[in-house]
């Protein structure tokens, strides 16, 4: 709503601190209850506003709901925080059955912090295991464990990013048993390291959405390893990533010749629409391939092609 005001409330005082919070700007603050700090993020847009906050108590996010006058947030199952509209001004509240009170609040404006920002300052992690190369790191609020390589700094920053993003969708659940995570690795070398993370969440709905991502990377620099880069059989210097010519590339060339390299597909899957974009990864001196299709199909989309690299080569 614009031109409406979030007023900083103090102990049943008012503190007389004020930010401007006009239509789509994000607002962040930061407050106390009893001995719990919490982190408020309100969203002004068109004419509705959308909050949520997270405490270090309970990570987990917990949306404002209401009718643009007051906005409701469970705190505990007796207490709760309120966010009320008063004549275009905004007030925090926490209340229970007994009382009400003021919190007292301040402004993150920092341009470098964020809501997600300041919750991934509370994650902590700590090894539960090893092996001869990798580590495993577990986070303690949301259970998540990833791997870690050993002596691998770039894909270590790269791993630790997919933890924690995973760890943020886990917050943001309002189901407690809302996602698992579980990581296979092929392979790894001086070279590249090939994994996959296996997901599932019920977190929209009742229903489980499982998803499996498959990752190759450089051991030294973390980039994304591509087809491309192990074998090219187009002319010419290789397309850029997603550019028209790589798509045409993947059309026109890639497709049929996959499929003449593979020696044992199933008849089903003897089509190039599904070998335009499939899911790949390394093992030993193999590229797995699986297919992939962007439309139903009674095909077995989960079924894999053992391809020896030696003979992409050719």
């Amino acid at each position: 709503m614009k031109g409406s005001k979030f007023i900083l409330l103090g102990l049943f005082i008012l503190c007389g601190i004020g930010v401007e919070a006009h239509n789509g700007k994000t607002v962040l603050l930061k407050g106390i209850i009893k001995k719990d700090t919490v982190i408020i993020e309100f969203l002004l847009h068109d004419g509705f506003e959308v909050g949520r906050y997270f405490s270090v108590a309970d990570l987990r996010d917990h949306p404002f709901t209401g009718d643009s006058v007051v906005y409701i947030a469970k705190y505990t199952h007796k207490d709760r925080l309120e966010c009320a509209n008063k004549g275009g001004v905004w007030c925090v509240f926490w209340k229970n059955k007994k009382k009400t009170e003021g919190i007292k609040l301040e402004v993150l404006e920092d341009a470098k912090t964020s809501y997600a920002e300041e919750k991934k300052k509370r994650f902590r992690y700590y090894k539960i295991a090893e092996t001869d190369s990798t580590e495993t790191i577990k986070e303690a609020y949301t259970g998540l464990s990833l791997f870690r390589v050993k002596g691998a700094n770039k894909v270590n920053e790269r791993l630790h990013e997919l933890h924690q993003n995973f760890c943020l969708t886990y917050c943001a659940c309002q189901s407690i048993l809302s996602l698992t995570l579980k990581s296979e690795v092929y392979s790894i070398n001086n070279n590249l390291i090939s994994f996959c993370l296996h997901s599932s969440n019920s977190c929209i709905t009742e229903e489980v959405y499982e998803e499996s991502q498959f990752y190759t990377w450089e051991c030294r620099t973390g980039n994304d390893v591509r087809l491309e880069n192990l074998f090219y059989w187009g002319e010419g210097a290789i397309p850029m990533y997603q550019s028209k010519e790589w798509f045409d590339y993947r059309y026109t060339i890639f497709a049929k010749q996959l499929l003449h390299t593979m020696v044992v597909v199933e008849a089903c899957l003897r089509s190039e629409q599904f070998w335009q974009f499939p899911s790949w990864y390394v093992e030993g001196n193999e590229i797995v391939f699986m297919p992939f299709s962007s439309f139903l199909t009674d095909c077995d989309l989960k079924s894999r092609v053992y391809v020896p690299l030696e003979l992409l080569l050719k």
